[in-house]
């Protein structure tokens, strides 16, 4: 069962009106089993801990994989809690950041833990993602351009690759170009022939960069 139960960070401040209120809700969790763990730091007596956690307002809750500020009740911090397991969640939770006009934070988040540029990929696999998400998704996984983190993922951008949509397809042809993985090279040679004019030419350019001498 302590697999599944998420644990629980927060950061308050002296003075902040709604810190005692999530402190209490977030213990009241802890009662219930809902959390397996809560850790609380009074950012009075260690800052540190808001670097670390790139925080900017308190109260300022790490639940599992989210990241949350703001003034939360006990059951919208039980919702998180019960779905801290779930990958979509993860992804509906990126999507809404980023929707929300939370780039730099999603971004510093992301550069703590690069495994988020999976669930950012998975966030522009939505055909329904929001176009300001998509946009911020796309802007962070172009900042690791030939990084191994990036070309860790050219499998599943292969996949995309052969999306109905051809917004996927353009998307995945862009960020395979990016990859820096061998193994990108076969699948933009064979969007070369896409039926979609956009894609072949994300695909040509993807491939005229990398001077591959099969391109022309």
């Amino acid at each position: 069962m302590s697999s599944t139960v998420p644990s629980a960070l927060l950061l308050i401040a002296p003075g902040c009106p709604h810190c005692p209120g999530v402190l209490q809700a977030l213990g009241n969790l802890l009662k219930e089993g809902v959390i397996g763990q809560l850790d609380a730091y009074n950012l009075a007596h260690h800052p540190e801990q808001a670097e670390l956690l790139g925080a900017r307002a308190v109260p300022y809750v790490r639940l599992g994989p989210f990241h949350l500020t703001g003034a939360l009740s006990t059951e919208q911090l039980r919702a998180y809690a019960q779905r801290a397991a779930d990958p979509e969640a993860l992804i509906d939770h990126l999507t809404q950041r980023l929707a929300e006009g939370g780039l730099g934070e999603v971004e510093q988040r992301t550069q703590r833990e690069p495994t988020l540029l999976a669930p950012l990929l998975e966030l522009l696999a939505r055909t329904d993602t929001p176009l300001q998400a998509r946009l911020g998704a796309s802007a962070i996984l172009e900042q690791y351009a030939g990084s191994a983190h990036l070309s860790a993922l050219a499998a599943r951008l292969a996949t995309l690759a052969q999306a109905p949509s051809a917004q996927l397809r353009s998307d995945a042809a862009y960020l395979l170009g990016l990859s820096g993985a061998t193994q990108a090279l076969p699948v933009l040679r064979a969007l070369l022939d896409d039926e979609s004019v956009e894609v072949r030419e994300i695909a040509a350019e993807a491939l005229e960069e990398w001077q591959d001498p099969t391109a022309s």
